[in-house]
């Protein structure tokens, strides 16, 4: 048996790294969109974020259904979780404001 104290630092590690990632969402999509289309790619964002917390409990209760045990749901939701991060290394390589053709800038007192 584990015990309570290896479950809890479990939580508590999990809890402080999203907290230190959580903030930057929104940053990194307003960084990369720009000041006219932040709003849209924001909304797309929270849209497509969205979307694993409907897929995730279907997924967990087929995982139960067909194993009859909780244990089958974890390994896969860390590998859903490992895939997620490693695909922030390779998709967003740095964030800094792209260059859009055709977009005229915004007036310096709208920027702020």
């Amino acid at each position: 048996m584990i015990g309570v104290v290896t479950p809890i630092a479990g939580l508590l590690a999990s809890s402080v790294a999203f907290g230190l990632s959580a903030s930057n969402l929104y940053a990194i999509g307003q960084t990369l969109a720009g000041p006219r289309a932040a709003g849209k790619w924001i909304g797309i964002q929270n849209a497509t974020g969205n979307v694993p917390g409907i897929v995730a409990p279907v997924v967990t209760g087929v995982l139960i259904d067909w194993t009859g045990r909780y244990q089958a749901a974890f390994p896969v939701a860390g590998v859903v979780a490992i895939v997620g991060a490693c695909s922030w290394l390779i998709v967003v390589r740095r964030a800094a404001p792209l260059a859009w053709s055709g977009v005229e800038p915004l007036p310096a007192a709208a920027v702020h």
